[in-house]
């Protein structure tokens, strides 16, 4: 249990911190899926790109922070935050992205329990950092394990996928944040690029 002596400020690009935030945004995304699985994967990228603008408005966020801040792919992040800007709900200057009036009034909508933690992040000792990451590790593994899974949907999208990978042809992909291999393969939307080339995708790891 985390005490008041263990609440200290530390900076914010801190490496606890840069290693929990996609995990506790993956932690988020599968969150929405549970609640809302007929979401397609652009939308569920839309309103987390939102809620992530929200939670940092002071950072400059730009198409690559973004993803390496969600861990979904670069091309998935530009194609969102243009749409996000079609429907005025995000403001463009040159390639930093901040919330309009509109968008800060629905990101609210957006927010689970797990957006609080990361914007708190900066406040937390390092040990309570690894022992969130540890924990946040774990409850990724288990919906990794889920039956049906949904968030096969967005691993097709996220950097941390690693298809045909394993070598086992009947759980050929694995997760490189959770270390796992992945079911239900047939389930997951890959890329046409990723369908034609087959071969593994180099990709950041995260250790517990």
């Amino acid at each position: 249990m985390t005490t008041c002596n263990e609440i200290e400020n530390r900076p914010t690009n801190s490496k606890p911190v840069a290693d929990l935030i996609p995990l506790l945004h993956k932690l988020s995304l599968d969150y929405r899926l549970q609640q809302y699985p007929e979401l397609p994967p652009h939308r569920l990228i839309e309103q987390e790109i939102l809620v992530a603008l929200a939670i940092e408005p002071q950072r400059a966020h730009t198409p690559q922070e973004l993803s390496t801040r969600i861990g979904i792919h670069g091309r998935e992040i530009r194609h969102a935050l243009n749409r996000l800007h079609r429907k005025l709900l995000i403001l463009k200057s040159g390639t930093i992205y901040k919330l309009t009036s509109t968008g800060e009034r629905i990101k609210q909508s957006y927010m689970n329990l797990i957006h609080p933690v990361m914007d708190s992040l900066s406040r937390i000792s390092g040990h309570t950092q690894q022992e969130l990451k540890i924990t946040a590790l774990d409850q990724l593994r288990e919906a990794h394990r889920r039956t049906p899974f949904p968030f096969a949907k967005l691993c097709g999208h996220c950097l941390y996928f690693r298809p045909y990978s394993t070598g086992n042809p009947k759980r050929p992909h694995s997760c490189a944040m959770t270390n796992t291999e992945i079911p239900n393969q047939t389930r997951i939307q890959l890329p046409i690029k990723i369908r034609t080339a087959r071969t593994p995708q180099r990709v950041p790891v995260i250790s517990p």
